[in-house]
């Protein structure tokens, strides 16, 4: 059977709903470039890319500010387990640096920025199965660290899971659901659905949700991709966003817990440079952000809505 790998997220931080569902059981496009060379019993994918959110302004009237820069970085690898089954192992690393300028709705002391940079660690072994030449089932377990670089790790760790299936109605659509639930930090569990979509309406026109590089993927979004030719394509997609992590033990909310949600829409253009290699620029603007501060022990201190913030960003991905 064709190979698929799989991580179940490339985590911005804790409880991130863009990374819980990433490429659950359908294996995105690759380059139309074709080769003659043997498939290898173990691949690999190796993807990471830099986004920066320029400067926001809180909606509650302060004048305060935040930007932020954001790294990702992605490797899984996996192999056939037979005909019918293989598996996947993937690692995930986010580094989120936040940068608030002037007093802020979220301070929680005069001039004292509510959370600095916060860094997200993930690792998800995954099994996928072909049931038959239509079903395709998958499940996958991870394990979660996200936190300021002094936050406790084990206060910073979350884990879960997901399983579902897809349906391949033909060559060109294949849909499916899954589930997928998950601890939080300071909070309940989350569960949320998981929709598969990938819909090839044209050789040139696809709606999709498993086309973005590993380190950024659009799995709990939906992008309309248009391929130019042979090198190149473009896409216009968005996707749900929900960062949770823990502060710093040494801060002035000690152990307390942030919160980062927003929906980012942009346009993707993507440059296959060989069939293994891509290259993916985008931009577009976050709506609907908000910012929110919890004590230790998970109680709501202040909260706040950011106004829509432009970004730019720049990822690279290799299989091998």
């Amino acid at each position: 059977m064709k190979l698929q790998l799989f991580t179940a997220v490339s985590v911005l931080a804790t409880s991130t709903l863009c990374a819980y569902g990433q490429e659950v059981g359908v294996t995105a496009a690759p380059a139309p470039a074709e080769t003659n060379a043997p498939e290898s019993t173990i691949a690999s994918n190796l993807s990471g890319g830099y986004v920066h959110f320029f400067d926001a302004s809180f909606g509650s009237g302060t004048t305060g500010t935040v930007s932020e820069n954001r790294l990702y970085a992605s490797y899984k690898f996996g192999g056939d387990l037979n005909e019918d089954a293989n598996w996947g192992l993937g690692f995930n690393y986010t580094g989120a640096w936040y940068n608030f300028s002037g007093a802020t709705p979220l301070d929680p002391a005069p001039g004292v920025e509510p959370w600095g940079a916060v860094t997200s660690l993930m690792i998800s072994p995954a099994l996928d199965v072909k049931i038959n030449e239509r079903w395709n089932a998958f499940g996958r377990v991870f394990v979660d660290f996200s936190g300021e670089s002094n936050a406790d790790a084990w206060n910073s760790t979350t884990g879960g899971g997901a399983i579902g299936a897809s349906y391949s109605f033909n060559k060109d659509l294949t849909l499916g659901l899954g589930v997928l639930g998950a601890s939080q930090i300071e909070d309940n569990a989350l569960v949320i659905p998981l929709l598969i979509v990938n819909w090839k309406i044209s050789d040139a026109l696809r709606v999709t949700n498993v086309a973005g590089p590993s380190a950024y993927p659009t799995s709990n979004g939906l992008e309309i991709v248009w391929r130019m030719n042979e090198k190149f394509e473009l896409s216009f997609g968005g996707r749900w966003e929900l960062d949770r992590f823990r502060l710093d033990d040494d801060a002035t909310n000690p152990n307390g817990v942030g919160q980062d949600q927003g929906l980012p829409i942009w346009i993707r253009g993507t440059f296959f440079a060989t069939k293994n290699a891509r290259i993916d620029l985008l931009g577009g603007v976050r709506i609907g952000s908000e910012f929110n501060l919890y004590d230790q022990n998970g109680n709501g201190l202040t909260s706040s809505d950011v106004d829509a913030q432009p970004f730019l960003g720049v990822f690279a991905s290799f299989a091998f």
